[in-house]
């Protein structure tokens, strides 16, 4: 569930490459050479490319919103009745409300949408491209 550190040892004669996992009680040490490391990427992204469909695209649901913007829609209602409004107050409060609503939208389909292109029109790979795999990368985080 954490990042591995990659180190290098000159000592190990088979294989000098080893991922390290960061949490510190983990102890896991995994032994793969770099460039076995890329052909087993390239591998999984032509899985991917070759079948588009095995990046699922969450099913968005209508949340409601968040109780922050919902106490600011309700205090811009007040503002909005009272006649001691002021307009650049007021329009601010408007800009931070849309802010807020802008900050609750789930990107996470469009993002899976995008990432399915991308792979889709890339074509199976021969070998590790380190384009495609930054741009994947990229999407999933």
């Amino acid at each position: 569930g954490q990042e591995m550190n990659r180190r290098h040892d000159s000592r190990f004669q088979k294989c000098q490459q080893r991922w390290v996992c960061s949490i510190a009680d983990c102890h896991t040490v995994i032994h793969k050479l770099d460039e076995e490391l890329l052909a087993d990427i390239t591998i999984l992204l032509n899985r991917v490319i070759a079948n588009p469909e095995m990046i699922q695209i969450p099913v968005t649901s209508d949340t409601a919103p968040s109780v922050q913007v919902r106490k600011m829609e309700n205090e811009i209602g007040r503002q909005m009745d009272s006649l001691d409004r002021g307009k650049s107050a007021l329009q601010k409060m408007i800009f931070e409300c849309v802010s807020l609503k802008y900050a609750d939208i789930n990107s996470a389909p469009h993002i899976a949408q995008r990432l399915k292109v991308a792979l889709a029109n890339a074509g199976l790979l021969s070998q590790f491209s380190m384009a495609i795999f930054k741009r994947a990368v990229k999407e999933i985080q």
